[in-house]
């Protein structure tokens, strides 16, 4: 099948789907065999959409019966034209061959479970949706009219070995699909709640994209030009990998080397490319997002007041006045260091944009988040945990939330964390809030394959403040401005000074000060928030942190005098410790712990002009698709309002992350 490298506007739940391509570009002979399996599949897309459009607008589940029917019509009719082929009759044997029914139904299954998940997010055949829509079972019934009228047209167009009839037959069907759409989007109304639409109005174009890329790909395929021209990408897939993952938190050292969850999926379309739309010679592709991950895969989409409930990011009709729909990265994040523990929930502001080579692998994005931090449970347990979940985002909530907001509910596995105290957390489970966030800190996650770098300077980098580091530079503070913003130089806060004093609290709340009295207000100060700031917290201090070949990354530095530190292992490597009685079940902690690892403090640098710190990534050339690269990024990181955490981990600081991840494209080869 032929694949362009063209724009996806709304690129939704397509990863489990192949990448449909645009029409044959030459004409087969006219064909029977090929022009009535065509017309199967316009039945069978048409009947499962109307299945999931009754069980839409009724509340209910999805009729198995309903499902089982329409999909029982197309293989008895499949098999019924493959006992008629006959080299007698050129026209009845398909290009495609027989037997294709069980290759073709399971992507028609999955094309309308597609729609209906975009038109109804979070849509699940086993699970009534949480109201009934008419408005968005109406637009089930428009793509199912679409669908089968398209396909009815390549079905013309292959019994006669003739081009698709546009004027006569498929442009009156789209014109009918609009028709359909804005109709029922001009017939919601707030008193009567069965008439809104569940997604966010306007996805008219979105849908009627996947269902020409659906029909153009059966014609494809049962014209026998599938695969002909390898085609690239409009949609790569990146999930990172916890096991290989790497989190730098901080200055102190203490936040080093903390584990990421698994399954943190991001979806981005790919929009052009400077190669000739033909794998692997794309070329250089620019892409955007996140849009929805695909089945199977993490809903990131969740409302801002409960993300238990599941919504389409920039529509918020189910989340409530007032409420907003936000994009997660991943699901919550537990971490632990210097006897404290937080829970970190992450969300993209704005778009996800960037470049991608297609034969080196190279990548270039940026990216910012909200990271939303909570005070842990526990030591051992940061964040609510989701409990007794076989399987990760299969919308079915098969486990039940420890801890948090919800404690006690149903609730389905988001990601684990490879650390087997911290477990598996899901979005159905959020932490304590209100009462619990202790921050909302901004992150730049501008990231690459290659390596990200941040160099001491003299002459821009923010003075250290803590005593032991005077007179030496520090990596990050935060802007003398009402937000705190982070920054590593002045040029990041505008007219405002990185590590500034500023009135914290009282009328002046933010401004630039001196002396106390300029910050009027019961409780207000004229000071710098967060813990003093330091190069590191090794005990010799400016020249003490050292390149460390033994840790396995070239830009891990540890300190070379101490202090050394005993922790409990195999599993809470996090809980410090000078006796085993200090680790495991009888203090909170694993069974069988004992006080078993002893390390050196981890550091990023002596704090003095001209030092580099180092995020490396990692290019890998796409192969048949999939590739697993590495993502590095550098970013300052805001304090908190709790000082215990500010302390522990050294905050405002530096981050690091590198994270491995797998890859997968939707080209074809």
């Amino acid at each position: 099948m032929r694949i362009g490298c063209r724009s996806v506007a709304f690129a939704t739940t397509l990863a489990a789907v192949l990448a449909f391509g645009a029409p044959a570009s030459a004409l087969p002979p006219g064909n029977k065999c090929s022009a009535g399996k065509t017309g199967l599949t316009a039945k069978n897309v048409a009947g499962l959409l109307k299945c999931f459009s009754k069980a839409t607008g009724g509340h209910l589940t999805v009729d198995s019966n309903c499902t089982g029917k329409v999909n029982l019509g197309p293989t008895l009719g499949s098999a019924k034209i493959d006992l008629g082929e006959s080299l007698k009759k050129p026209a009845s044997v398909c290009p495609a061959g027989a037997g294709d029914i069980g290759i073709i139904q399971p992507q028609t299954n999955a094309q309308a479970v597609a729609i209906a998940t975009a038109l109804a997010p979070g849509f699940n055949q086993s699970t009534p949706y949480d109201f009934a829509s008419k408005c968005s079972a109406g637009k089930m019934g428009c793509a199912a009219k679409l669908s089968a009228g398209l396909l009815k047209c390549h079905s013309a167009a292959l019994a006669g070995g003739v081009g698709v009839d546009d004027t006569n037959c498929g442009n009156p069907k789209r014109a009918a699909f609009d028709a359909c759409y804005t109709k029922l989007e001009a017939g919601e109304t707030m008193t009567k709640p069965a008439s809104e639409c569940i997604a966010p109005n306007g996805d008219g174009p979105a849908i009627k994209a996947m269902i020409e890329g659906f029909t153009n790909h059966i014609a494809n395929y049962y014209s026998g030009f599938v695969n002909q021209t390898p085609g690239c990408a409009s949609q790569i897939v990146f999930a990172g990998t916890s096991t290989t993952g790497v989190l730098d938190t901080g200055w102190t050292g203490q936040g080093h080397n903390s584990t990421v969850v698994s399954e943190g999926t991001v979806t981005v379309a790919v929009d052009t490319c400077t190669g000739d739309g033909s794998a692997p010679a794309c070329g250089t592709c620019t892409y955007h997002g996140p849009v929805p991950n695909g089945p199977g895969k993490l809903w990131a989409g969740r409302c801002s007041n409960d993300t238990s409930i599941q919504c389409v990011p920039g529509g918020a009709a189910l989340c409530g006045l007032g409420n907003t729909c936000k994009s997660f990265f991943g699901t919550y994040l537990p971490l632990a260091a210097g006897g404290v523990s937080t829970c970190v929930e992450n969300t993209f502001t704005g778009n996800v944009t960037g470049t991608t080579d297609y034969a080196t692998g190279d990548s270039a994005g940026a990216a910012h988040v909200v990271s939303r931090v909570f005070t842990g449970l526990s030591l051992s347990h940061p964040c609510p945990r989701c409990l007794g979940d076989a399987t990760p985002n299969d919308g079915v909530k098969g486990g039940t939330c420890s801890g948090g907001n919800n404690d006690t509910k149903p609730c389905d596995a988001s990601g684990s964390s490879p650390n087997a105290s911290f477990g598996t957390t899901s979005l159905d489970c959020p932490p304590l809030d209100p009462g619990g966030l202790i921050a909302t800190l901004p992150i730049d996650l501008t990231n690459t394959t290659g390596n990200k770098t941040k160099t001491l300077s003299a002459a821009t980098s923010p003075p250290c403040t803590d005593g032991t580091f005077a007179g030496l530079l520090c990596q990050c503070d935060t802007c003398n401005n009402a937000a705190a913003t982070p920054c590593s130089s002045n040029a990041d806060c505008g007219a405002g000074i990185c590590g500034g004093l500023r009135c914290t609290g009282g009328t002046n709340n933010g401004a630039p000060c001196s002396m106390a009295s300029e910050c009027p207000g019961g409780g207000a100060a004229c000071s710098v928030p967060g813990a003093a700031t330091a190069g590191n917290q090794c005990d010799g201090g400016s020249t003490d942190c050292f390149d460390n070949p033994q840790l396995g990354d070239p830009n891990k530095r540890t300190c070379g005098t101490g202090p050394s530190e005993s922790f409990c292992g195999p599993v809470e490597t996090f809980r410090g410790c000078t006796t085993n009685a200090q680790c495991g079940v009888g203090v909170g902690g694993a069974p069988g712990d004992t006080c078993s690892v002893t390390r050196f403090r981890d550091c990023f640098d002596n704090g003095l002009d001209t030092e580099v710190v180092t995020a490396s990534g990692v290019a890998d050339p796409p192969s048949g698709h999939v590739s697993d690269p590495t993502l590095a990024a550098l970013f300052c990181i805001g304090p908190t309002t709790a000082g215990a955490v500010n302390a522990a981990a050294g905050l405002p600081g530096l981050g690091r992350l590198e994270l491995g991840g797998h890859a997968t494209d939707n080209g074809t080869s």
